[in-house]
């Protein structure tokens, strides 16, 4: 990863959550906050219950897995391409970046989400995990491992004819 597009991405990130922060003054950006951190309270609170660890059994983990790889596919076939804001496309394309620099650097939020959410997994289903830390690595890797399908379809979505495409995408509906 290039320097420079790492402190691009860290500033962008910082100006980003400052952005979120001043926009919890309005009571909907709030609502729309405060709905997903009730239901992580809700579900924290409950997270002993032996409902989770049903949820963790063999068959249940196989099926999320296959949906996930099925949806991330299917996702990223659907964008035709990969998508990127005005500014980027000034700065990146016309700077010395290689092509791998610029889907890493596009896959970067992707990765923190990543992270995040295998930290609430973690804090959620710890306790039903015989190895709580391997399980949330594993499941951080997949997360990665998806989004790298997903772009992968994007690309190759973008590198067929139109008409292929709609063929295609309605094949895989």
């Amino acid at each position: 990863m290039n320097r420079a597009l790492l402190f691009l991405w860290l500033t962008l990130l910082k100006k980003r959550a400052i952005r979120f922060v001043r926009d919890l003054r309005r009571p909907s950006k709030l609502l729309g906050f405060l709905t997903p951190l009730s239901l992580f309270g809700f579900l924290y609170y409950y997270h002993d219950h032996e409902i989770f660890g049903r949820l963790l059994r063999r068959e249940a983990v196989v099926g999320c897995i296959l949906l996930m790889l099925a949806g991330s596919v299917f996702k990223g076939f659907l964008e035709r391409g990969i998508v990127f804001e005005k500014s980027d496309v000034e700065f990146l394309f016309a700077g010395p970046f290689a092509q791998r620099q610029i889907i890493l650097y596009r896959l970067l939020p992707n990765y923190l989400n990543a992270v995040f959410q295998g930290l609430v997994f973690v804090v959620l289903f710890g306790p039903h995990l015989a190895h709580p830390g391997l399980a949330t690595v594993s499941l951080v890797f997949f997360q990665m491992l998806c989004f790298h399908l997903a772009t992968a379809a994007a690309i190759f979505g973008g590198a067929i004819r139109l008409p292929v495409h709609e063929r295609v995408r309605w094949m895989m509906l």
